[in-house]
């Protein structure tokens, strides 16, 4: 094993506060006691958890629904629900092959409870009503109401069971158990071994079933769904050796089967108890990020990884698919292993790569995505995807994207906060939402309020509302980047390390608040040939680069003609200001080198000052679709998606919230190469241009921008 390895964490619990070490990222040896202090035959008594034999997981998920999100994070899923979310099905002609329906409504299943929103609750009980009356005897070919011919143990439909899983949390609907139960029943043997013509990419997505398996068996304790689970043994050990000698042996080249099957291992690890399939998630995040890391948390797959030696190339793109599964395989496998690292990598990724492949108003995604992206046009690049996969617009060479783009926000505010095996809580991530779970040996309810900034700011503030005094542990995770950090509760100050999980045992009284502070220092991170790249707690920062935005007409465009109102264009966006800058800085230190000023947070948050949005407004003269035709075109999605609705586009006129005062030079020879910025020159570079104020970014604020940053020599 060639990766980091740290000391392993040493959970020790006083009546008031527990000490705080350092938890390990790739620890070799099996815990003997979870993460959360509980021993090996304790679980947390409040909700599901693994029933033997499995082993049991690090933290317990929360239903859907008992986080809610607050502040600015409400505002983006609400801009969410009045974007593309709310009307893909609606308003357009989208397709739904290949299965990618299932897809869409993951999103919108966890979209509408998350948030709250009644339109959108509507579409959700809709879309789960027509997968309850698939009849028996079909019901193993059910993914998609369009197309009948998948082998019923593929991915879609396990996309399906992910989105009823959440939805039966959410609302305790009695009919959804005994589906599942009568969908896993109905198989025979040679019903689970039929291939359709989608096995490109539906068979090597198979072992996605083991998440709805594992849920059901916890709840009905029916030993034949473990059977059905070890049918995918074979592959499984595939994908472990693969992995375990990555890149010599991949399981397959394909980007987002790559994202679905790193945490293949890692849940089926809690039915074998074998170490190697443990080992297997973690070197696969490892290895990918080691061979073919990009800025943002995500690897370089444009649809399929590059050749290896240019596996860090800034200018290689990313799937947004991809980058949504990431997020997903980091969310399961931090709730089974626990490891800091994990939630570290799903903060990067939904707080850069998610919504720097997104318009901030959530009308336009790309395909694929760039850390050094100078230009966003309809012109072949050296990706394995057509032309248009680096438009922001609405559905591309394949719909897959634009499907799978509506999870990422709310499935993130669902794992913010996890239950813990001795009846605790813990804060898995960060960022402004509301709470309410089960805690204490009494089984009270606690909502703790979690007041903050982040990720633009560092300080968190929680207050524990409760009916009386109790006891319970509060769990916070301390960041990779964290050091400095401190907890406050009342007139206590700790420190707890950073990459450490930091506990919180005492008596709880109503209204106790505590406080987090993560130390906000711009870092650098060393990427492709000596370039740098600017971090400030988990935010990338990219170079303000003027965006001029035009509409276009692309093939995708024409798969789903604009209906009357709707604000769906393609966009390219064509650079105003220059972009081939070297930083004039020392990256060990560059906080001496730049200056930090900071903005209140706007209800777009990743909109960059001077972008057009789109948003959703109230109108006395509003768009309205033609009842009758609406009702011959979609009237298989039912009559609650029909709205009168108005959209207004202007631009934004708000700072964002953070933003790096930088100085650098121009560096003429770095120019652009097949429509994208060339590799950066090997850093540090010579050049006589002369000094020039720069503005960096958020990541996720940028259509157009440079990541990954050549150095200017330093004298000597």
């Amino acid at each position: 094993m060639d990766v980091p390895r740290r000391t392993i964490l040493q959970w020790l619990v006083t009546s008031t506060i527990a000490s705080f070490e350092t938890r390990p990222i790739w620890p070799d040896s099996k815990p003997a006691t979870s993460p959360s202090g509980a021993g090996p035959d304790q679980h947390n008594f409040h909700y599901v958890v693994n029933r033997a034999p499995l082993r049991q997981t690090a933290f317990v998920h929360l239903p859907l629904g008992a986080v809610k999100p607050r502040g600015w994070l409400r505002d983006q899923l609400q801009d969410q629900a009045d974007g593309l979310s709310g009307y893909v099905y609606s308003a357009f002609n989208t397709t739904a092959d290949n299965g990618n329906a299932p897809y869409f409504h993951e999103g919108l299943v966890a979209l509408a409870y998350t948030l709250g929103d009644e339109r959108i609750l509507r579409l959700a009980r809709h879309a789960v009503e027509k997968r309850l009356a698939v009849k028996p005897e079909i019901v193993w070919r059910f993914d998609d109401p369009v197309d009948a011919n998948y082998s019923f143990l593929t991915f879609p439909p396990a996309s399906v069971m992910r989105f009823m899983i959440e939805y039966q949390e959410a609302t305790g609907d009695p009919r959804v158990i005994p589906w599942m139960l009568r969908c896993y029943h109905q198989l025979s043997t040679p019903d689970r071994q039929v291939r359709s013509r989608y096995d490109e990419w539906t068979i090597p997505g198979r072992p996605e079933h083991l998440v709805a398996l594992y849920w059901l068996y916890n709840r009905t304790g029916d030993r034949a769904l473990l059977d059905i689970a070890g049918e995918f043994r074979g592959d499984l050990e595939k994908i472990t050796t693969d992995f375990l000698a990555f890149p010599q042996r991949q399981p397959t080249d394909h980007g987002v089967m790559l994202t679905w099957m790193t945490k293949y291992p890692g849940i089926w690890y809690q039915q074998s108890s074998d170490d190697r399939d443990r080992q297997a998630s973690l070197e696969a995040i490892a290895r990918l990020h080691r061979y073919f890391g990009q800025v943002g948390g995500r690897f370089a797959a444009h649809e399929h990884l590059p050749p290896l030696p240019r596996g860090h190339d800034p200018s290689d793109g990313t799937e947004l698919c991809n980058v949504v599964e990431s997020a997903y395989s980091m969310e399961k496998l931090f709730e089974i292993f626990g490891e800091v690292e994990l939630a570290d990598r799903l903060e990067l990724l939904l707080y850069n790569s998610v919504p720097g492949a997104m318009t901030p108003d959530f009308w336009a995604h790309q395909y694929d995505t760039q850390a050094n992206q100078v230009l966003v046009s309809n012109v072949k690049r050296a990706f394995d995807n057509g032309p248009i996969a680096n438009v922001y617009g609405l559905v591309h060479d394949a719909p897959c994207c634009l499907c799978n783009m509506h999870q990422a926000w709310p499935r993130f505010v669902e794992n913010l906060w996890m239950a813990t095996h001795d009846n605790g809580l813990l804060a898995a991530a960060y960022g402004p939402c509301e709470m309410r779970g089960m805690v204490g040996a009494e089984g009270a309810y606690v909502t703790i309020l979690e007041e903050t900034d982040y990720p633009f700011g560092g300080t968190i503030r929680l207050t524990v509302k409760l009916d009386k005094s109790m006891e319970f542990p509060l769990y916070l995770r301390i960041p990779a980047w964290g050091q400095g950090a401190k907890v406050r509760i009342g007139d206590d100050t700790f420190s707890p390390a950073a990459g450490s999980i930091a506990a919180v045992k005492r008596r709880w009284s109503p209204n106790d608040r505590v406080e987090l502070a993560l130390p906000m220092r711009v870092r650098t991170e060393s990427r492709c040939n000596g370039a740098v790249s600017i971090l400030r707690g988990p935010l990338y920062f990219s170079l303000r680069i003027g965006q001029d935005y035009r509409p276009c007409t692309t093939a995708g465009l024409s798969k789903a003609p604009r209906e009357k109102g709707f604000p769906v264009f393609d966009w390219e966006v064509f650079a105003t200001t220059p972009w081939n800058y070297a930083l004039e800085l020392d990256p060990s230190h560059p906080e001496g080198s730049v200056d930090v000023v900071t903005h209140p947070v706007s209800a777009i948050p990743f909109a960059q000052k001077g972008e057009p949005v789109t948003r959703r407004v109230h109108s006395s003269n509003p768009a309205v679709l033609d009842k009758a035709e609406w009702k011959a075109r979609f009237q298989d999605w039912g009559e609650g998606e029909m709205q009168t609705v108005a959209f207004e586009r202007a631009k934004w006129q708000q700072d964002e919230p953070v933003v790096i005062k930088a100085k650098g030079r121009r560096l003429p020879s770095w120019r652009m190469e097949q429509n994208s910025a060339d590799v950066p020159p090997p850093s540090p570079v010579d050049t006589a241009d002369p000094i020039t104020d720069l503005e960096l970014v958020p990541y996720g604020s940028t259509r157009l921008r440079i990541s990954e940053f050549p150095v200017v020599r330093r004298p000597t």
